[in-house]
């Protein structure tokens, strides 16, 4: 799947859709799914600790995999809920 890291919402470098985007912002590091970088993300968290929250996200696509299944088809199945609540989630375990 595509993975698109921009530093700003306008997303000049790769203007057309992700299956993941990192989105740089004043509330933090911001996910969208299946979207661009223009897209209202989905959940944020500290752009210093995003690494955390797309790791947590990698580990609930390998755990939620069907046996043939693509990440990317597997993403839209999970939905942008689940997917940014995993991204938060580190977040929160972090802070316990």
């Amino acid at each position: 799947f595509t993975l698109h890291i921009s530093g700003c919402a306008k997303g000049c470098a790769h203007p057309g859709p992700a299956a993941l985007t990192v989105v740089g912002g004043e509330n933090g590091a911001g996910l969208v799914v299946n979207a661009t970088a223009k897209a209202l993300p989905a959940g944020y968290r500290p752009g210093y600790d995003a690494a955390r929250g797309i790791g947590r996200v990698v580990a609930m696509i390998r755990s939620a995999r069907y046996q043939g299944e693509t990440a990317a088809a597997c993403l839209t199945r999970l939905g942008p809920a689940g997917i940014a609540e995993a991204y938060r989630q580190a977040q929160t375990e972090k802070r316990k």
